[in-house]
């Protein structure tokens, strides 16, 4: 997945069974894993900077829990990876959220 500008997208979920896994090529991403309740949100900087240490470069998001994503740098390429087959009808956006 290819994010050419600096953009934010979410909540969004897959309402599936499987972990999905960010796995950085290019960039860095804050993912935010809305989990509600009394562990509610926990936020999570994934990146890969070309000539730089980086902490964390691949991000699992447990089933079913709704996340946001948001790109830290002016361009981010990853990977987004989900047991498929993939529909858009498994995207279940969190109620009030602006798709854009």
């Amino acid at each position: 997945m290819i994010h050419a500008e600096q953009i934010s997208t979410g909540p969004l979920r897959q309402d599936r069974d499987s972990s999905v896994s960010y796995h950085m090529i290019r960039g860095a991403l804050e993912i935010t894993l809305h989990h509600g309740g009394v562990i509610g949100d926990k936020t999570y900087q994934v990146e890969y900077l070309h000539g730089e240490p980086s902490v964390v470069s691949s991000l699992r998001v447990p089933a079913r829990v709704f996340r946001t994503i948001r790109t830290l740098t002016d361009s981010a390429v990853f990977i987004e990876v989900q047991s498929g087959p993939f529909s858009d009808s498994d995207t279940e956006w969190a109620e009030g959220t602006v798709r854009r």
